[in-house]
């Protein structure tokens, strides 16, 4: 059964979560607008290491402040 047959847009029933994995352990730059059109609900995992440095980079970089940041 399509959606369309039951009258309901996909924003009303679903929510989509985007996830992001960092899998480096060095990043030297980050371009100033490289996430600034990124989904307000995304979900960034990096790894448990570098966890403080990398959500602070992120959130400088442009990261909505709804999005997470989560070491893995």
């Amino acid at each position: 059964m399509e959606l369309n047959e039951l009258n309901v847009t996909t924003r009303d029933y679903f929510t989509i979560t985007v996830h992001v994995r960092l899998e480096a352990k060095e990043i030297e730059e980050v371009s100033k607008t490289a996430l600034k059109k990124i989904n307000s609900e995304v979900v960034v995992e990096v790894p448990k290491e570098k966890y403080d440095e990398y959500k602070e980079m992120l959130y400088s970089h442009g990261l909505p402040e709804t999005a997470k940041v989560v070491a893995y």
